[in-house]
């Protein structure tokens, strides 16, 4: 059951957190947050973060809507 203040809109609740190493990814724990933000009646605004370490490539191609990159390599001469 939701908690309101009568006539009060809902308040938005900023949400950024980081991954949890080796279990659960930054956007895994927003979503985990954002459903108890919206039972307790607040709108959650979910920003998944990360600090250059594990997780950061997901976190930027996710706030780009970008593909994951397919890596390549190459030989010395620059061929595939």
């Amino acid at each position: 059951m939701a908690h309101r203040v009568l006539g009060a809109a809902a308040p938005t609740i900023l949400l950024a957190p980081d991954s949890f190493k080796g279990t659960f990814t930054a956007r895994e724990v927003a979503e985990a947050l954002a459903a108890g933000v919206r039972a307790a009646g607040a709108r959650p605004d979910r920003c998944p973060v990360a600090d250059g370490g594990e997780g950061t490539m997901d976190v930027l191609l996710a706030g780009w809507a970008a593909p994951s990159p397919t890596p390549t390599s190459t030989t010395r001469s620059a061929a595939p």
